[in-house]
């Protein structure tokens, strides 16, 4: 699904003319963000959350390519995975609930001019915040009340990350248009405790968005035609 996305997109890039002119712009938009693989699945589900983020446009000649800088924010849901303890061999639940902050600089390709319709692809570098909590219970067979429950950690971490994106922006007035686009990210290096023991993974997700973007000509006192 990714690679026919980011063909798409490379295809429309490369029959689209030029842009006599390019603008940035600021955007607001919603997300939902799906955990891919077992290293993101058994620690949280898909939620929705929210971001930002400015396209800078490089000068002619090479304003197809912009700088792009970005801020998001998603509350992962809570997930429960069980696991045995290794020298007990006593079943156990480990419930964890994630927030997911992520900032976040890379470079788009696309068209930033005056069209309509304005495909783009992109790659950034992230920086991640995981702030999380978790809670170690040990179940009982008979009566969920007698559950002996206790929390093992709770704090916010930093880690790497990376993302690519394809999507399209449709111009709907000189300041005004509307973002749609698939994502995929990276975590690397994520600490996560199982019992006594602390493990590292790698999650990997996709991100749709929907948003609004307001080009920087909304806020110049210099009014210019298309």
């Amino acid at each position: 699904m990714l690679r026919l996305a980011l063909a798409t997109a490379l295809l429309m890039l490369s029959l689209a003319p030029l842009p006599a002119h390019a603008a940035g712009k600021l955007g607001l938009y919603v997300i939902y963000m799906e955990p891919n693989g077992a290293d993101a699945e058994n620690y949280g589900e898909g939620a929705f959350g929210y971001g930002g983020h400015v396209v800078a446009p490089l000068p002619r000649p090479f304003h197809p390519l912009a700088g792009v800088f970005v801020v998001e924010n998603v509350d992962l849901k809570s997930s429960v995975h069980g696991f045995h303890e290794e020298i007990t061999g006593l079943y156990m639940e480990q419930h964890t609930r994630q927030r997911y902050t992520r900032i976040a600089v890379g470079a788009e390709l696309g068209g930033h001019g005056t069209g309509f319709f304005r495909p783009h692809i992109g790659m950034n570098l992230a920086a991640i915040n995981y702030g999380y909590s978790i809670d170690i219970v040990i179940p009982d067979d008979y009566d969920e009340e007698d559950d002996v429950q206790q929390c093992i950690d709770e704090r916010d971490r930093w880690v790497f990350g990376q993302d690519v994106t394809a999507g399209v922006d449709l111009r709907v007035s000189r300041i005004l248009s509307f973002d749609l686009a698939l994502r995929y990210l990276k975590s690397y290096d994520v600490p996560v405790e199982l019992g006594r023991d602390w493990v590292k993974v790698s999650p990997e997700y996709f991100q749709v968005y929907l948003g609004i973007g307001v080009a920087f000509d909304a806020f110049s006192t210099t009014p210019r035609d298309d």
